[in-house]
């Protein structure tokens, strides 16, 4: 959350920026992943099963340019897509704090749990300036989700500050009206970060507004990291009217190694389509404990997170009262090998809350993905 995505992450790693005007080179940086979900809900012997294989390469042509592309297949349930391209852009860099960037992007406004692209990236030109103080534009060529509508141009912007350990940015995307709604849509958010070790806190506030509809939707996170240990506390609330402005939903923004705000069995199970299940709101409080160690024993460079995550989630019935949907316990083994390397499982079980009407359910979800090089 926050400072990790804002800073225009792409896939699983970072992007290396070289000085301009030094030696040309030219490399590659790529990631290799695979995972893979199966989730069963009630009495059912039914499993839905959902994965993702992808392959991403980040490319150094010269001291100035650089390309990035990423080839994607998923599948949930019967359905399987054969691979596609969500990602695929050139960046050049005219200084050290200066860059235009041209392409199909997954542009990370806030943390990517309420607002931003985490599936199929959008042809977007952007331009990104500075370096500890930044201001990052967009603007996003969106298609007709329907033969009578028409394409538009989104516009958005974030600007912040990067230093030391704190961060801050204030983001904004602008949608003009389309002919299926008639209405414009305008999405702003906040976005904070104290990174200073041992703590970690995070703060995250989001506003959709579209003709007399507003609706707010927040996240934070605190971590302490005393010694091997994480100890930590994160929630979440999205509001029932809150609109994604890529029109993705919350099961797609898992990676191989999840998001971490609701939990595996209910994110499958029940976020496919939350208003089937006349959910209002959903407000979700998470507490998590990790623990890292060396296998020397088995590797040297072997490092094995144990982490368990617990939920409480709720929804509101009515303006002034809530009700419990359920608890959730996740338990994962995340495996890394010289960091180069990551292998991991994570099991959940989720108990609801009868008096709602929903089941209970499990899930396991396994991943590898694995960096390469070629310079």
């Amino acid at each position: 959350m926050g400072q990790q995505d804002s800073d225009e992450a792409v896939g699983n790693f970072q992007e290396t920026v070289y000085a301009v005007g030094e030696a040309g080179s030219y490399n590659i940086m790529g990631n290799l992943s695979m995972w893979g979900t199966g989730t069963s809900m009630g009495d059912s012997s039914d499993v839905f099963y959902m994965h993702r294989a992808e392959v991403a390469l980040d490319m150094t042509f010269d001291s100035w340019l650089f390309g990035f592309i990423k080839a994607q297949s998923w599948g949930a349930g019967d359905i399987t897509e054969g691979f596609h391209i969500p990602e695929a852009y050139i960046e050049a860099y005219f200084a050290d704090w200066f860059s235009a960037r041209m392409g199909k992007q997954l542009l990370f406004y806030g943390d990517g749990l309420v607002w931003s692209d985490r599936l199929l990236g959008p042809p977007t030109a952007s331009v990104l300036l500075g370096e500890k103080v930044f201001l990052n534009a967009h603007f996003i060529y969106m298609k007709p989700k329907v033969i009578t509508d028409k394409a538009t141009v989104m516009s958005g912007s974030v600007a912040g500050v990067n230093i030391g350990p704190f961060y801050a940015a204030l983001e904004g995307l602008y949608k003009p009206a389309s002919v299926d709604t008639g209405q414009a849509d305008i999405w702003a958010g906040a976005n904070m970060e104290l990174d200073k070790h041992p703590f970690d806190i995070s703060l995250e506030l989001g506003y959709h507004s579209v003709d007399t509809l507003n609706n707010i939707s927040a996240c934070f996170r605190a971590d302490m990291e005393p010694g091997p240990f994480n100890i930590g506390v994160s929630g979440v609330m999205l509001d029932q009217n809150w609109v994604n402005p890529f029109d993705q939903n919350p099961v797609m923004y898992y990676d191989e190694r999840g998001w971490g705000a609701l939990g595996d069995v209910f994110t499958f199970g029940y976020l496919q389509d939350p208003f089937m299940f006349k959910f209002n709101d959903i407000t979700s409080l998470n507490l998590h404990l990790a623990y890292d160690k060396y296998l020397d024993f088995i590797k040297p460079d072997l490092m094995l997170k144990t982490r368990l995550d617990v939920y409480s989630m709720s929804t509101a019935i009515t303006g002034d009262s809530t009700t419990s949907i359920g608890n959730e316990a996740d338990l994962g083994l995340h495996f890394t090998v010289t960091k180069t390397v990551d292998m991991g499982v994570v099991a959940g079980y989720f108990m609801a809350n009868e008096d709602y009407g929903l089941d209970n359910g499990y899930s396991l979800r396994l991943w590898v993905a694995k960096d390469f090089y070629f310079e």
